[in-house]
């Protein structure tokens, strides 16, 4: 009888757990595909107002794309959100550079991707 309550109690706890770990899944899904929710997680993750710099986020989120994010959004988990900052600003400086060309920005990450590596 005791342990019919033990074994309820996790089947629930199995379900919470099914249920919380879909919803995320979910959602992290629609945030990479959809460019809208991609730029609002940006700004949720460097903490910035909607109309502080959407220039730098649209560009950023239409140049670097899901791996963008998801440098960002590991970033900010893994090491905190200043480090996270730090390097999209660091990002913001060579893309607002070459903002006139998408294959001149992604040059000048590429040349200065060593320059990352050392200073670390």
């Amino acid at each position: 009888m005791f342990n019919d309550k033990i074994y309820v109690a996790l089947w629930w706890w199995y379900v919470f757990a099914l249920v919380t770990v879909f919803t995320s899944a979910l959602r992290n899904t629609v945030t990479f595909l959809l460019s809208a929710y991609r730029s609002k997680e940006i700004c949720s993750i460097l903490q910035l107002k909607k109309t502080d710099d959407t220039k730098f986020v649209n560009q950023f989120s239409e140049t670097l794309g899901k791996h963008g994010l998801l440098l960002l959004m590991l970033l900010a988990e893994c090491v905190g959100p200043m480090e996270a900052h730090d390097v999209a600003m660091f990002l913001k400086d060579k893309l607002m550079v070459s903002a006139n060309s998408k294959s001149q920005g992604m040059d000048a990450l590429k040349r200065d991707q060593t320059k990352i590596f050392e200073n670390a």
